[in-house]
């Protein structure tokens, strides 16, 4: 077989030699390999299981902290979603967006962006009423003092 090389230069190219393959050396299809008889294993010495590690190993869920200290952030465009993050994030503390003054356009555009948020962020959000919604951070729930707030506010019903 021959292959050419890229020429360093103008010239013509130039045949290059390589070696053929080395053929696998072939057996006639009616011989077999001896085959040798094994010796029976050893049955295994048996032990005990390995005692289980601390507790450390094992996952438990932590129970939710509740957060009276929930920010309300009643929108009135969508530049508010800057604050949304910025709470949620950096001060790791829930938020109530109140959209009730702000259009069905709107409102669908600031909840495409937090719902972006709480999926890098491991965050949740409800729906507490119309246009009213919790998002928190991880292990985070609003707390019932947040919650009678919102009422009282005539946020919630």
């Amino acid at each position: 077989a021959k292959a050419f090389t890229m020429p360093d230069t103008d010239d013509e190219p130039k045949p290059v030699q390589t070696a053929p393959a080395p053929k696998a050396e072939e057996k006639p299809a009616t011989e077999k390999a001896p085959v040798k008889a094994e010796a029976p294993a050893k049955p295994a010495a048996v032990s005990a299981p390995a005692p289980a590690p601390a507790a450390a190993s094992a996952h438990v869920a932590e129970p939710p902290t509740f957060s009276s200290d929930a920010v309300i952030v009643r929108t009135r465009g969508y530049d508010d979603v800057r604050r949304v993050a910025e709470v949620l994030l950096g001060d790791h503390r829930p938020v109530v967006l109140a959209m009730r003054s702000s259009s069905d356009a709107t409102c669908q555009r600031i909840l495409d962006f937090t719902f972006g948020v709480c999926c890098a962020s491991g965050a949740t959000i409800e729906e507490l009423g119309q246009k009213l919604f919790a998002v928190c951070p991880k292990g985070v729930k609003v707390s019932d003092v947040t919650m009678a707030d919102l009422k009282r506010q005539g946020l919630m019903r």
